[in-house]
């Protein structure tokens, strides 16, 4: 395809973009939320994509099949906008070669490559993109090797390694990412050990360490990361005696525990969590006595509950927490009567099962 200077006005109100090229246009939403499509290139009146000035977007091409060729043509219009944020998720015949072209964006700040096949060799190419604050490398075949080459991208905030072969020993390489507020480990092969590298990264909050190997004991690595606000630990072997090296963390809002061997003594150890907001504890080992527990989270807005041994009686526990705005209780003994009675006690709350 030939290169073509993509049609963008700007003002403070609002962005247009518009490109020979078929994107899609997203807004940037948080963590865990869906992104909102703005609209697709090229229009069909000319006039392009509206975007308001508050909004933080980024391009996607709606060919999944593009090529390392086709990037370089891509690069070449893109260039002339100084694109700021471009996704290529599941593009999966990019390879290393197409990261060199990628060197020209000098202004990108955001990169997602999911499911690329780029490789430990190709992230070199990376290192001249000074300004990038985001890069998810999911699904790709980068290894511990890889990593020495993000050292040099001091303005990271954001890196996802979900679903790479990254080890403990690639967590050594992280510790110069001073910056570094986010981080996705989720299936990776990192341990206890590993958790150890992560405490001179102070500015971290949120951590991801789902389907991971890390037990009880490798969260005291985790008390002196004072900043943390979401902490996801979901299918592990957190046990609740592990979860008391989290009572130090005052500043938690979100804590996922769902496929853990927590029990209801281990769950004791949240009480000094006041800050909870978010809590989930779907399959865990939890009984009605357990919820007891939960009472003086007064602060919780999301509780996600489950498990055989929840019945009605157990309920009680749960009328007092007035802020709740959503509560899940699937694969329960609570019957249709405890539930009424709940809804009763909680009109504000939507709850489900």
């Amino acid at each position: 395809m030939t290169a073509a200077i993509p049609s963008f006005t700007q003002n403070n109100q609002e962005t247009r973009f518009d490109s020979t090229w078929e994107l899609e246009v997203y807004e940037s939403r948080e963590w865990g939320e869906a992104p909102k499509l703005l609209g697709r290139t090229p229009t069909t009146d000319g006039a392009g994509v509206l975007i308001s000035a508050d909004v933080d977007w980024y391009v996607q091409p709606v060919n999944r099949n593009l090529t390392d060729e086709d990037l370089y043509a891509l690069v070449a219009e893109l260039k002339q906008r100084s694109i700021l944020e471009l996704s290529l998720m599941e593009c999966y015949r990019i390879t290393d070669a197409g990261l060199a072209h990628l060197k020209e964006l000098k202004g990108l700040t955001t990169l997602d490559l999911w499911g690329t096949q780029i490789t430990d060799a190709g992230l070199a190419n990376l290192t001249e993109l000074k300004g990038l604050t985001s890069l998810d490398l999911i699904n790709t075949q980068i290894t511990d090797a890889g990593l020495a080459h993000l050292k040099e991208l001091k303005g990271l905030t954001e890196l996802d390694l979900n679903g790479t072969q990254i080890t403990d020993a690639g967590l050594a390489q992280l510790k110069e990412l001073k910056g570094l507020t986010e981080l996705d480990l989720d299936g990776t092969q990192i341990t206890d050990a590993g958790l150890a590298q992560l405490k001179e990264l102070k500015g971290l909050t949120e951590l991801n360490l789902w389907n991971t190997q890390i037990t009880g004991a490798g969260l005291a690595n985790l008390r002196e990361l004072k900043g943390l606000t979401a902490l996801f630990l979901n299918n592990t072997q957190i046990t609740g005696a592990g979860l008391a090296n989290l009572k130090e963390l005052k500043g938690l809002t979100t804590l996922n525990l769902n496929q853990t061997p927590l029990t209801d003594v281990g769950l004791a150890n949240l009480r000094e969590l006041k800050g909870l907001t978010k809590l989930r504890l779907h399959g865990t080992q939890l009984t009605d006595a357990g919820l007891a527990n939960l009472k003086e989270l007064k602060g919780l807005t999301i509780l996600i509950l489950s498990g055989p041994k929840l019945t009605d009686a157990g309920l009680a526990n749960l009328k007092e927490l007035k802020g709740l705005r959503w509560l899940h209780l699937g694969g329960t003994k609570i019957t249709d009567a405890g539930l009424e009675e709940l809804r009763s006690a909680l009109p504000k709350c939507k709850i489900s099962r």
